[in-house]
């Protein structure tokens, strides 16, 4: 990958570009299912997902000209449990996954990967789907903005501690105007502890910026130079380093979405790195992977032992 480490950061705020202009800077796949939905006629699903996959191809989201080798991976999933023909109100949940890919490597590293329980919006067939960066125009399209804003964030937080503080506010500001627009469940502070609007309030909480530069050192310092062979053993303990500096913010909120979602989306990763090349001390990342993701405790066991 030629990617530079400033390729995605803002060196402004960003910029509301028209959604007629050929999108550069992601690669991801929309698809919408209906498994539940009692109807032979299932081509307003189908005209969904065109219009979304449009939307998401059609718009620039951001300043930067991308290299098609070098957009970001990812992909969006709804499945509807519920549509009423006649309003055209959906309702359902929304699965994202988005990556980046890792220095001098095919392997794409995972930014995000989260289940958003509660997702409603209308849509009628045919009916034009446009992003507007400035309004809330559709709970649709604000979801949509929503989950680009922070997989970017996260993308550009990875090369650089700050990198994606402009993405995150733009994020921020989808959130802010669906509340305005009582857009329904999932933008509120009360909607539950596992929401959009805690998605964002945690990474943008000053008091988790420990998160954020840790980010970035893991991906930096970490995974991205996993390629060189004389570099692997610090590689290694830049990214263990990075995780166990988590630890204060699990010890101050043991249940932080922020730490919930991060190991959700990193810990097959983490397991990968630990098992096989050169061997390092991880009986105390052991540990507290087995605290952060009790769930999940037999998954390290294993961590450290050549394989």
């Amino acid at each position: 990958m030629k990617r530079i480490v400033y390729k995605r950061i803002l060196a402004c705020a960003l910029v509301f570009f028209s959604p007629h202009v050929k999108g550069q800077e992601l690669q991801w796949q929309i698809k919408v299912q209906a498994p539940s939905i009692q109807s032979t006629d299932k081509s307003v699903f189908e005209a969904l997902e065109k219009a979304l996959q449009d939307l998401v191809d059609g718009t620039r989201w951001t300043e930067q000209v991308v290299d098609p080798a070098e957009r970001m991976q990812g992909s969006i999933v709804f499945t509807i449990t519920e549509h009423n023909q006649g309003t055209g109100v959906m309702s359902g949940t929304l699965q994202i996954r988005s990556s980046r890919a890792v220095y001098k490597s095919d392997y794409q590293s995972p930014l995000l990967f989260f289940m958003d329980p509660s997702v409603s919006f209308t849509y009628m067939e045919n009916s034009l789907v446009e992003w507007s960066a400035n309004r809330h125009s559709s709970n649709l399209t604000a979801l949509m903005g929503f989950y680009v804003y922070v997989s970017l964030g996260l993308e550009a937080e990875s090369f650089a501690i700050g990198g994606g503080k402009p993405y995150f506010d733009a994020a921020q500001l989808i959130v802010s105007n669906a509340q305005s627009a009582n857009a329904g469940k999932g933008w509120g502070r009360f909607d539950g502890t596992k929401n959009r609007y805690w998605l964002i309030e945690d990474i943008s909480n000053p008091s988790n910026q420990p998160f954020l530069s840790a980010w970035t050192t893991y991906h930096r310092e970490g995974l991205d130079k996993l390629y060189d062979t004389e570099k692997q053993l610090a590689a290694k303990e830049s990214i263990k380093s990075s995780v166990l500096s988590w630890k204060p913010l699990h010890q101050k909120q043991p249940n932080l979405f922020l730490l919930q979602w991060a190991i959700d989306a990193k810990s097959d990763e983490i397991v990968s790195v630990f098992s096989g090349g050169p061997s390092t001390q991880v009986t105390d990342l052991v540990g507290f992977l087995q605290l952060l993701d009790a769930a999940n405790a037999n998954k390290y066991l294993n961590l450290g032992k050549p394989r």
